[in-house]
């Protein structure tokens, strides 16, 4: 845990719930934690991966009772035979057993159903309600605030400051003390954003001009065929014609010797 998230980390910070969580609300921030770092997610991504374990651990922890409550007497991790145990059987799988750990409690997790939980919980009073709380804690770090709302991204922080942040500070909802901090933070995610944007042009101009290439390709030569032999406009002699020739030249040299 203190490897993902630092030296003498914070249980319930890591996974942002507060001190005083019942059952089903250690069980939720776990979710959620869990699901902004699930290797399915981040696919490759090796920090993300041991924010999951982490993150898994942590929930490990405090929901055993006798754990917690060690815990929360000492500030200390526990190290008890039993968590080790099972920590280090965990461990040997990497990723893998935390993930199956995850399954066994919510049911498997796919990009589809990541997908789908995104599209419900972005642009909802939940999300809002995220944004505000975290505006506050982290005094408006938008890259920090990313951290903590689920499946969020740079884009996203930008558009919670269209519809969040400025709304809510010109209702009175929140104070302007942090709006130098988000408007520098957004400045800075939005040349991010820029990048992005046109590494997908060039990426989608790069696959247009395969395929344009691919069918202006010229088609195979095909073999010539020889040009037909042309033919003398003169018509042929028979031989039948030539034969009646002759005959007639033979009556005609009779008849002038007959004379």
């Amino acid at each position: 845990i203190e490897e993902a998230f630092g030296e003498g980390c914070n249980l319930y910070e890591v996974l942002n719930c507060k001190k005083d969580a019942d059952k089903a609300s250690l069980r939720k921030a776990y979710y959620r934690r869990a699901l902004k770092f699930h290797p399915d997610k981040n696919p490759g991504d090796n920090d993300a991966a041991k924010n999951f374990q982490a993150v898994s651990l942590a929930y490990q922890i405090l929901n055993d009772a006798d754990l917690r409550q060690e815990y929360d007497e000492s500030g200390v991790i526990p190290h008890n035979d039993a968590l080790a145990a099972d920590d280090d059987e965990k461990e040997a799988s990497g990723a893998d057993s935390w993930r199956q750990y995850f399954a066994d409690i919510f049911g498997k997790v796919t990009t589809a159903k990541i997908e789908a939980f995104a599209a419900k919980y972005k642009c909802s009073d939940e999300e809002r309600r995220d944004v505000l709380k975290y505006f506050n804690q982290y005094r408006g770090n938008l890259g920090k605030m990313m951290e903590c709302v689920m499946l969020s991204e740079a884009r996203d922080a930008l558009r919670w400051v269209e519809d969040y942040l400025r709304p809510a500070m010109e209702k009175g909802e929140l104070e302007t003390t942090h709006k130098e901090k988000m408007e520098k933070s957004a400045k800075k995610l939005q040349k991010q954003v820029e990048k992005e944007v046109q590494a997908e042009k060039e990426a989608a101009s790069g696959e247009e001009t395969e395929t344009e290439e691919e069918d202006e390709a010229p088609a195979p030569k095909s073999k010539k065929r020889p040009a037909p032999k042309k033919q003398s406009s003169w018509p042929k002699k028979s031989r039948s014609s030539k034969k009646k020739q002759n005959n007639s030249m033979d009556d005609l040299i009779a008849q002038i010797q007959n004379k």
